[in-house]
C-alpha cells in the first residue's frame, strides 16, 4: 500500500450487521477500509486461499457469496449478512449455513476461490449441477435446490451434496 493511502477499521453497516457477518462468515467485526487521503495510490490485495480473484459488477444484479469468498468492495457496495432462503442449502449446502453474505448497492466486488474461477451462464432451459463446495457466488435471485448424489466405487460408498440451479 502506498503512503498516501490510509487504512481504517470500520463497523460497516453498524453493530448488528457486523455481528451477523461475524457469525455468518467468522469475519472480524471491523472491516478494513482503504482511503486515498493525499491523492491516488495503489494497494495490492491477496485472497486468503491460493487461487483466482475476480471482479464482479453489482447494481442491477446482486450476489450471494459463499464463506470466505469476499475480498473487497467499492464504497457504494455493502456486504450484508442475511438469512438463507433455502433451508436445505443452509443445513447441507456448504455455502454459509443459515446466514449468507449478500451484496447490496452499486459498484465492484472482488471475490476469490481456491484454484481457478470461471463463470457459468445459468438459463431456465438448462439444468446445472455443481458440487456445493466449489461455488463462489451466485445471483441472489437464482433458485436452487439441494440434491444428494451417491456413487459406488468398488468397496467405497461416497455420498455428497450438490446444488442444482
Amino acid at each position: 500500500m502506498e503512503s498516501n493511502l490510509e487504512l481504517k477499521g470500520k463497523l460497516q453497516g453498524g453493530l448488528m450487521q457486523s455481528l451477523m457477518r461475524r457469525f455468518a462468515n467468522d469475519e472480524s467485526l471491523f472491516q478494513q477500509q482503504i482511503e486515498a487521503v493525499n491523492g491516488e495510490g495503489d494497494c495490492l490485495l491477496a485472497p486468503t486461499l491460493d487461487g483466482d480473484m475476480q471482479i464482479i459488477e453489482v447494481g442491477k444484479q446482486q450476489y450471494t457469496l459463499s464463506d470466505g469468498a469476499f475480498v473487497a468492495a467499492q464504497t457504494g457496495v455493502d456486504i450484508r449478512a442475511n438469512i438463507q432462503r433455502n433451508l436445505g442449502g443452509a443445513v447441507f449446502g456448504d455455502t454459509g449455513g443459515f446466514m449468507v453474505m449478500q451484496t447490496q448497492g452499486q459498484g465492484q466486488v472482488v471475490v476469490s476461490g481456491f484454484g481457478s474461477l470461471f463463470e457459468i451462464d445459468v438459463t431456465p432451459d438448462k439444468d446445472v449441477i455443481i458440487d456445493n463446495g466449489h461455488v463462489v457466488c451466485w445471483d441472489s435471485n437464482l433458485e436452487y435446490k439441494l440434491s444428494v448424489s451417491t456413487s459406488k466405487k468398488k468397496r467405497h460408498h461416497e455420498q455428497y451434496y450438490q446444488l442444482c440451479y
